[in-house]
């Protein structure tokens, strides 16, 4: 989500599909490409709003991205849950309780935490180097 709001929608898409593929293969659970898209779309989606963020450390910039975390989480986990009704033949209680709502309270919370805190980080070092 940081990279896509920091460095726009292709940067922030691979960070999200690539990172998760690595991430998937190192711990066992192998290739998923709906769950790899849809963490791809977490990180697209801070991209686009990235167009709307001029000052990393700026109130207005810092609401854009926090709007873009919960619209991006909801897309991304939204796209990988419900994909495991034709893929996986889940019924819609199982996509909702089981996948979407725990994937969505995890990446939201963690992405509302983090992204303020990194991008008022990041604010200081382009700040301290001169961009």
């Amino acid at each position: 989500m940081f990279f896509g709001i920091a460095f726009g929608p292709i940067v922030g898409f691979i960070t999200g599909f690539v990172g998760n593929i690595l991430a998937d293969m190192l711990s066992g659970y192998g290739f998923w490409i709906w769950w790899d898209l849809g963490n791809g779309i977490m990180g697209l989606i801070p991209g686009i709003f990235s167009a709307l963020v001029y000052k990393y450390n700026e109130r207005k910039s810092i609401i854009w991205g926090e709007v873009s975390v919960i619209l991006g989480t909801a897309l991304g986990m939204g796209l990988a849950s419900f994909s495991e009704m034709w893929v996986s033949g889940a019924d819609i209680n199982t996509v909702i309780f089981a996948n979407f709502v725990p994937a969505f309270l995890t990446n939201i919370i963690w992405g509302l935490i983090l992204l303020p805190i990194l991008m008022i980080a990041y604010a200081a070092i382009v700040q301290r180097s001169g961009r």
